[in-house]
Protein backbone atom coordinates (compact mmCIF):
# COMPACT_ATOMS: atom_id res chain seq x y z
CA UNK A 1 0.00 0.00 0.00
CA UNK A 2 2.77 2.40 0.92
CA UNK A 3 4.59 1.63 -2.33
CA UNK A 4 1.55 2.41 -4.47
CA UNK A 5 0.82 5.58 -2.53
CA UNK A 6 4.43 6.74 -2.67
CA UNK A 7 4.55 6.21 -6.44
CA UNK A 8 1.39 8.23 -6.99
CA UNK A 9 2.56 11.02 -4.69
CA UNK A 10 6.04 11.11 -6.22
CA UNK A 11 4.58 11.27 -9.72
CA UNK A 12 2.20 14.06 -8.76
CA UNK A 13 4.98 16.06 -7.06
CA UNK A 14 7.17 15.74 -10.16
CA UNK A 15 4.29 17.08 -12.23
CA UNK A 16 3.72 19.80 -9.66
CA UNK A 17 7.27 21.04 -10.18
CA UNK A 18 6.35 22.33 -13.64
CA UNK A 19 4.35 25.08 -11.94
CA UNK A 20 7.38 27.32 -11.82
CA UNK A 21 7.45 27.36 -15.64
CA UNK A 22 3.84 28.55 -15.87
CA UNK A 23 4.87 31.80 -17.58
CA UNK A 24 4.16 32.80 -21.15
CA UNK A 25 1.51 31.65 -23.58
CA UNK A 26 3.29 28.61 -24.99
CA UNK A 27 4.41 27.07 -21.72
CA UNK A 28 1.03 27.76 -20.10
CA UNK A 29 -0.72 26.03 -22.97
CA UNK A 30 1.66 23.06 -22.84
CA UNK A 31 1.24 22.68 -19.08
CA UNK A 32 -2.54 23.01 -19.37
CA UNK A 33 -2.66 20.29 -22.02
CA UNK A 34 -0.38 18.06 -19.93
CA UNK A 35 -2.57 18.50 -16.88
CA UNK A 36 -5.77 18.05 -18.90
CA UNK A 37 -4.42 14.75 -20.20
CA UNK A 38 -3.47 13.68 -16.68
CA UNK A 39 -6.93 14.60 -15.42
CA UNK A 40 -8.83 12.83 -18.20
CA UNK A 41 -6.66 9.71 -17.89
CA UNK A 42 -7.05 9.70 -14.13
CA UNK A 43 -10.82 10.04 -14.26
CA UNK A 44 -11.03 7.31 -16.91
CA UNK A 45 -8.82 5.01 -14.83
CA UNK A 46 -10.84 5.81 -11.74
CA UNK A 47 -14.15 5.04 -13.44
CA UNK A 48 -13.01 1.78 -15.03
CA UNK A 49 -11.29 0.46 -11.91
CA UNK A 50 -14.11 1.45 -9.56
CA UNK A 51 -16.80 -0.14 -11.73
CA UNK A 52 -14.66 -3.25 -12.34
CA UNK A 53 -13.84 -3.85 -8.66
CA UNK A 54 -17.41 -3.27 -7.51
CA UNK A 55 -18.80 -5.52 -10.26
CA UNK A 56 -16.40 -8.26 -9.24
CA UNK A 57 -17.42 -7.86 -5.63
CA UNK A 58 -21.16 -7.63 -6.13
CA UNK A 59 -21.95 -10.09 -8.88
CA UNK A 60 -19.01 -12.07 -10.24
CA UNK A 61 -17.66 -13.35 -6.92
CA UNK A 62 -21.04 -14.40 -5.56
CA UNK A 63 -20.56 -17.55 -3.47
CA UNK A 64 -23.07 -19.66 -5.39
CA UNK A 65 -21.84 -18.50 -8.78
CA UNK A 66 -18.19 -19.24 -7.95
CA UNK A 67 -19.07 -22.68 -6.55
CA UNK A 68 -21.11 -23.60 -9.65
CA UNK A 69 -18.32 -22.41 -11.94
CA UNK A 70 -15.63 -24.36 -10.09
CA UNK A 71 -17.72 -27.55 -10.08
CA UNK A 72 -17.46 -27.63 -13.88
CA UNK A 73 -13.80 -28.57 -13.42
CA UNK A 74 -14.45 -31.28 -10.80
CA UNK A 75 -13.48 -34.42 -12.71
CA UNK A 76 -10.29 -32.87 -14.13
CA UNK A 77 -9.26 -30.99 -10.98
CA UNK A 78 -9.36 -32.53 -7.52
CA UNK A 79 -11.96 -31.39 -5.01
CA UNK A 80 -9.16 -30.32 -2.62
CA UNK A 81 -7.67 -27.97 -5.26
CA UNK A 82 -11.08 -26.54 -6.15
CA UNK A 83 -11.77 -25.93 -2.46
CA UNK A 84 -8.48 -24.02 -2.12
CA UNK A 85 -9.33 -21.90 -5.18
CA UNK A 86 -12.78 -21.20 -3.75
CA UNK A 87 -11.38 -20.16 -0.37
CA UNK A 88 -8.81 -17.93 -2.09
CA UNK A 89 -11.48 -16.18 -4.18
CA UNK A 90 -13.73 -15.68 -1.17
CA UNK A 91 -10.73 -14.31 0.76
CA UNK A 92 -9.99 -11.83 -2.04
CA UNK A 93 -13.59 -10.58 -2.19
CA UNK A 94 -13.43 -8.13 0.78
CA UNK A 95 -10.15 -6.70 -0.52
CA UNK A 96 -11.88 -5.49 -3.67
CA UNK A 97 -13.87 -2.82 -1.82
CA UNK A 98 -10.74 -1.57 -0.09
CA UNK A 99 -8.90 -1.54 -3.42
CA UNK A 100 -11.68 0.44 -5.08
CA UNK A 101 -11.55 3.04 -2.30
CA UNK A 102 -7.76 3.17 -2.50
CA UNK A 103 -7.88 3.76 -6.27
CA UNK A 104 -10.29 6.65 -5.68
CA UNK A 105 -8.02 8.18 -3.02
CA UNK A 106 -4.75 7.87 -4.92
CA UNK A 107 -6.25 9.10 -8.19
CA UNK A 108 -7.82 12.08 -6.45
CA UNK A 109 -4.48 12.99 -4.84
CA UNK A 110 -2.57 12.37 -8.06
CA UNK A 111 -4.82 14.80 -9.93
CA UNK A 112 -5.31 17.41 -7.20
CA UNK A 113 -1.74 17.90 -5.96
CA UNK A 114 -0.25 19.09 -9.29
CA UNK A 115 -3.20 21.41 -9.95
CA UNK A 116 -2.87 23.02 -6.52
CA UNK A 117 0.90 23.42 -6.81
CA UNK A 118 0.66 24.88 -10.33
CA UNK A 119 -2.06 27.28 -9.23
CA UNK A 120 -0.06 28.53 -6.24
CA UNK A 121 3.15 28.78 -8.26
CA UNK A 122 1.41 30.75 -11.01
CA UNK A 123 -0.04 33.19 -8.47
CA UNK A 124 3.37 33.60 -6.85
CA UNK A 125 4.99 34.22 -10.24
CA UNK A 126 2.28 36.69 -11.19
CA UNK A 127 2.80 38.64 -7.96
CA UNK A 128 6.57 38.65 -8.51
CA UNK A 129 6.16 39.98 -12.06
CA UNK A 130 3.78 42.70 -10.87
CA UNK A 131 6.21 43.68 -8.12
CA UNK A 132 9.06 43.99 -10.62
CA UNK A 133 6.85 45.99 -13.00
CA UNK A 134 6.09 48.48 -10.21
CA UNK A 135 9.82 49.06 -9.52
CA UNK A 136 10.68 49.73 -13.15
Amino acid sequence: MALALSFAMGYSLILASVGRYYIGKLSKRAINWLMAGLTVAGVLKLTIAFVFYNTLYASVLDEGRVARFLLWFYPQVSYWTLNRIYRFLMGVKPVLLTSASFVVLTTFLMITIPWVFIYTASRKTRRMIERERIWR
